[in-house]
């Protein structure tokens, strides 16, 4: 990661190389994710992610959305996610899918 150093008037005087270590969980995430797409442009694959919206803004997770579901895509997402607004923004009735689960945490 690569961040601006500024002066004291606000101009960018140049730039310091951050550990990803340092960065917020939802940076690493979406770093992870960003290079899960570009990795996976030519081929296509199915990609699990589990609680994909945690550590995200609900706009980012919506602009995510968009992106998996562009024509450009090809490959196939598998989300979870407790988050159900989510599930107003641009998503097919096909694309959705309830789990429950009992007590013990088998699903029903």
């Amino acid at each position: 990661m690569v961040h601006k150093i500024y002066d004291d008037c606000g101009t960018v005087s140049g730039r310091r190389a951050i550990s990803i270590n340092v960065e917020s969980d939802g940076t690493k995430k979406m770093v992870i994710i960003a290079l899960t797409i570009l990795l996976r442009r030519t081929e296509s694959k199915v990609i699990l992610i589990d609680e994909f919206d945690d550590s995200f803004h609900l706009d980012l997770s919506k602009a995510l959305l968009d992106v998996f579901n562009t024509k450009e895509n090809i490959n196939q997402f598998i989300l979870t996610t407790h988050e159900l607004q989510l599930m107003d923004h641009h998503l097919r009735k096909d694309q959705i899918n309830f789990v429950e689960k009992e007590y013990s945490g088998k699903p029903i």
